[in-house]
């Protein structure tokens, strides 16, 4: 099976890192709450950009659209059912824009989810 590999590596210590030239990528603050990175740390960073890097944000509707088609054991990733959880244990930019991102994402693993269940023929 395909596993998700990364575009590009983000550093998970720095809150900015440089991609591409001068285009600056933000990753969202932890809470004091939060317990997501320890378990899987790229993933971690890669959803704490999503305000800021197209990437990341590409790369959660399309882990969104193949989760359940897909072995993502090689690397730790954030489940869907814990998408809504890691945005409330992050400080965001716009948090209501953020929430709106994670929730459509969410939105998308269920829909999928339903539609690739084999239909019974009577």
């Amino acid at each position: 099976m395909s596993a998700v590999t990364p575009t590009k590596a983000l550093s998970v210590v720095s809150t900015f890192d440089h991609v591409d030239g001068d285009t600056r990528v933000h990753h969202a603050p932890c809470r004091e709450t939060c317990a997501f990175a320890a378990g899987a740390q790229w993933h971690h960073a890669r959803l704490t950009a999503i305000e800021s890097d197209q990437d990341a944000l590409l790369e959660l509707f399309e882990l969104a659209l193949t989760w359940h088609e897909l072995e993502y054991s090689e690397r730790h990733v954030i489940s869907p059912e814990r998408w809504m959880a890691f945005v409330d244990d992050h400080r965001w930019t716009d948090p209501d824009r953020t929430e709106r991102i994670f929730s459509i994402a969410t939105d998308v693993v269920m829909t999928v989810k339903r539609t690739s269940r084999p239909c019974l023929e009577p």
